[in-house]
C-alpha cells in the first residue's frame, strides 16, 4: 500500500516508521526544510517539501498514485483541507485526519474526511505495530460516519490473542518537561518527579482544586515572588512544538515471551536519568549496568531473585539494586509492571 502522509512532525515520523516496519510505501509533505532533511537522511523515503493544502505540492507528491492520505498537521483546518483536495483533486480513496481538537472529530467527518483520530485513541496504537491494514475490514458505518462497526482478523501470533479489551494494557504518553516550563498535571496521569535535594518545585497556583489555601511560602519555597517568576520560561510554543521538543516516543528494548522492557526516557533524550518500564507476564531476566538503580512496582505481584537470593514483590514497593547485583530474574504470581530508574549517564 502507497501512503502519503501530510505532517513530518512526531505523529507523521512515528506512522511512516511503522508503514515501513509493515513494508508499505511512503512519501511525506513537510513545510519545513530542515525537517525534509532529518525525515530524508533516517527514513530514506521521499520527502516533498511544501504546503500540504497547496494542489501543486499534493501534484509533486504523486498523490494520485496513493492508496490513503493521512493529514497529522499540527492544525485540524489544514488535515481537512489536504485530506479533501486528495479526494477530491487526486481521487484518492482512504483520507485520514488527525484531530488535535475532540471536538472536531465529528465537524471533520461531516466535511468528507473517511477516518479521524483523535490524540486519545491509544488502542489504535497497539494494534498497528501487530497487524497489517489489509486485515481491517469496515462492515458497518454508523452515526453518519462518526463510528464504525470493524472486522479485525488476527494472526495466531497476535500476543493479544483471545484476551479481553480490559486485559489489554493501553500505553500513554511519555512526557520529559525540563525546569521552568509552567505545566499544569490533569486527573489521570502518572507522575515520576526525579530532583536532587537542593530542587524547588514552584507551584502557581493559589487554591488547589479541593479548594486547600497554598500559602506564600509554599508557592516560591522561600525564593519570594519576584526571584521565583525569573525561574519560568515565557517563550510561546504551538502544540505541535510542544509535542515534538517534549513527548518523548518509547523504545523496546528487550522483547521475550516471559515480558519487555521498553525505555521510557532514555540518555538520547537527557544525560541526568534513565527510565524503563519493566512488563513481565512470566519470568524475566534483567541485566544491570555497574552502578546502583531503583525498583518501583507499579502493579502485579512476584518475586525478585538475584545471587541466590529472593524477595518478595507486590505494588508500591520501592528497592534499590546494589552496583555489583549484575543481573536479577523477576518472576510474575500475578503480571508485574514495574519502572527501573538509573542515574546519570556515565561517560566512557
Amino acid at each position: 500500500m502507497k501512503v502519503c502522509i501530510a505532517g513530518g512532525g512526531r505523529v507523521g515520523r512515528y506512522l511512516a516508521q511503522s508503514l515501513l516496519t509493515n513494508h508499505h510505501s511512503v512519501v511525506i509533505i513537510e513545510p519545513i526544510e530542515a525537517q525534509c532533511r532529518m525525515l530524508a537522511d533516517s527514513l530514506d523515503i521521499p520527502v516533498i517539501c511544501g504546503d500540504s493544502i497547496s494542489v501543486d505540492t499534493l501534484r509533486t507528491a504523486d498523490t494520485a498514485s496513493c492508496d490513503a492520505f493521512v493529514a497529522v498537521t499540527g492544525s485540524d483546518e489544514d488535515n481537512l483541507v489536504a485530506c479533501q483536495i486528495a479526494k477530491r483533486e487526486f481521487g484518492v480513496d482512504r483520507t485520514v485526519a488527525r484531530a488535535s481538537n475532540p471536538k472536531n472529530r465529528e465537524l471533520l467527518h461531516t466535511l468528507g474526511v473517511d477516518t479521524v483520530v483523535c490524540g486519545t485513541d491509544n488502542l489504535s496504537h497497539i494494534l498497528e505495530r501487530e497487524i497489517e491494514t489489509d486485515t481491517i475490514r469496515q462492515l458497518l458505518s454508523l452515526g453518519g460516519g462518526t463510528a464504525s462497526l470493524n472486522e479485525i482478523l488476527l494472526p495466531e501470533s497476535f500476543i493479544y490473542a483471545g484476551k479481553a479489551i480490559m486485559d489489554i494494557p493501553i500505553p500513554g504518553d511519555t512526557i520529559l518537561i525540563e525546569g521552568g516550563m509552567p505545566h499544569a498535571i490533569g486527573a489521570g496521569c502518572f507522575l515520576v518527579e526525579i530532583q536532587e535535594p537542593t530542587d524547588y518545585t514552584i507551584r502557581v497556583e493559589r487554591t488547589t482544586p479541593s479548594g486547600f489555601a497554598v500559602a506564600d511560602s509554599m508557592c516560591h519555597q522561600g525564593l519570594g515572588f519576584e526571584k521565583m517568576f525569573e525561574c519560568f520560561h515565557y517563550e510561546p510554543h504551538s502544540r505541535e512544538e510542544i509535542h515534538d521538543r517534549w513527548f518523548i516516543e518509547p523504545e523496546t528494548v528487550l522483547k521475550t515471551a516471559g515480558g519487555s522492557i521498553t525505555t521510557l526516557v532514555g540518555y538520547r533524550n537527557t544525560s541526568l536519568f534513565r527510565l524503563d518500564e519493566v512488563n513481565v507476564s512470566d519470568t524475566l531476566t534483567v541485566d544491570c549496568p555497574p552502578r546502583g538503580s531503583g525498583l518501583y512496582v507499579l502493579e502485579g505481584a512476584g518475586t525478585l531473585s538475584a545471587n541466590g537470593r529472593s524477595l518478595p514483590l507486590k505494588k508500591t514497593d520501592q528497592l534499590f539494586v546494589p552496583a555489583g547485583t549484575g543481573r536479577f530474574t523477576l518472576d510474575a504470581e500475578a503480571p508485574l509492571r514495574v519502572l527501573h530508574f538509573f542515574g546519570p549517564e556515565q561517560k566512557q
